[in-house]
């Protein structure tokens, strides 16, 4: 019981000493919270050493967790992370975050990077604070500063690509994304963040490209597959984005867009069987939006099953009601129109990304389209041949009139 007093009182005074030193060195009085942890476990020790007072075991507990443990968890800190003063501040910045004082908590950033302005964590917080505040450019300008302190970190380099897509500083942003992706392969939210920037300048093929190199180190990657599908399907080639949607619904087999695509493709090649499974499926998964079943009322109305296809344009209707307007422009909803119950809701906010409106939309363009040059067909067709006959017949008359004089 002696030994180990006196020992736990050597130890505790050892990191006495050296905790003094380092407010010496550092000239930083936040270093006296230490002090004084450490100097009440002393005491409390030393008193019971002197007086042969039997403490507790949880009095115990605490006084080596006050002298010992906590002074030695902040020197191992300290060599992996940061200075103990810099802790200080970002748990001032937290508390003030916490309470809403925005001022405070910037003033204590900002203390924090002018007493150490080579502190990693100050210039990053300090930049989440500002663009969170809405000023991307300071962060910007902050984030640059965490990553020429730390020029390994591509979770910040990520962050600097994405605030340059976000202050259209498109070039700079893929520069940024570029460089990640030559250093670090396998980053797959770089390239599919590049992958998404290519698709919006209509680089199809590059953005493709960038998708496929992803892949060799992101094999399940559901998101990959999903972006090359939408990619072959704006240059047309629906075979191969019905390949790789089948690939992303096959590792998540719960979400609404990559059925809708799928079945749109269907559509496409006048596969009503596959199309009506791939849009009921769609309904089912998360994120429904209400042009599934708006195809589906379409589908069983050319089945012949009207009450159907009523019950599910009344459902698109209330998801979105703008489905109204185009059920009144399209003749194929004229005989159950009576039966379509009107409701004026509030849009249901969408979840679709860019890319994914972009590329759905191109699949429902491309079906409206091949269905009207079709009905142009079939209607020229319908014209010509009545035509047709109708000379025949002439040119028969005559022939019969010729004989007879």
């Amino acid at each position: 019981m002696i030994i180990e007093s006196i020992i736990f009182n050597i130890a505790a005074f050892v990191l006495f000493i050296i905790i003094f030193f380092e407010i010496i060195k550092k000239n930083d009085t936040n270093y006296i919270y230490i002090l004084l942890i450490q100097a009440i476990g002393i005491f409390i020790s030393f008193m019971s050493l002197t007086f042969g007072t039997k403490l507790y075991i949880c009095v115990k507990i605490l006084l080596y967790l006050l002298s010992i443990i906590v002074p030695i968890g902040i020197i191992i800190l300290e060599k992996k992370l940061m200075n103990f003063s810099e802790m200080i501040y970002i748990i001032k910045a937290y508390i003030y975050k916490n309470q809403n004082k925005k001022i405070e908590e910037k003033q204590a950033y900002l203390q924090m990077i002018t007493k150490y302005p080579n502190s990693y964590y100050g210039h990053k917080l300090f930049a989440k604070y500002y663009e969170i505040q809405g000023d991307k450019g300071t962060a910007l300008e902050e984030y640059y500063r965490a990553l020429k302190i730390r020029p390994e970190d591509y979770d910040i380099f990520y962050k600097i690509a994405k605030l340059n897509r976000q202050l259209e500083y498109n070039e700079k942003a893929q520069e940024c994304l570029r460089e990640i992706l030559n250093k670090k392969p396998e980053y797959k939210d770089a390239s599919l963040l590049l992958g998404e920037m290519l698709y919006e300048d209509e680089k199809y093929k590059e953005a493709i490209n960038i998708y496929m190199d992803a892949l060799k180190y992101n094999p399940l990657e559901y998101e990959l597959y999903y972006s090359l599908g939408m990619a072959y399907t704006k240059i047309n080639d629906f075979q191969r984005a019905k390949g790789f949607y089948e690939q992303a619904a096959s590792i998540n087999s719960c979400l609404y867009n990559v059925k809708y695509s799928l079945a749109q493709i269907a559509l496409l090649s006048n596969d009503f069987v596959e199309a009506e499974k791939y849009f009921l499926e769609a309904i089912n998964g998360i994120d429904v939006e209400a042009k599934a079943y708006y195809y589906l009322a379409r589908i069983a109305l050319l089945k012949g099953e009207d009450t159907k296809a009523v019950n599910y344009i009344n459902v698109a209707i209330e998801i979105n009601s703008d489905i109204a307007k185009i059920i009144k422009e399209n003749p194929i909803f004229m005989k159950i129109r009576d039966r379509v119950i009107i409701k004026i809701t509030e849009e249901k906010k969408s979840n679709l990304t860019m890319m994914e409106k972009d590329s759905q939309e191109h699949l429902e363009n491309t079906y409206e389209l091949v269905g009207k040059l079709k009905y142009r067909k079939e209607t020229k067709r319908e014209k010509i041949e009545p035509i047709v006959e109708e000379d025949e017949k002439e040119k028969y008359i005559k022939q019969i009139m010729e004989r007879e004089c």
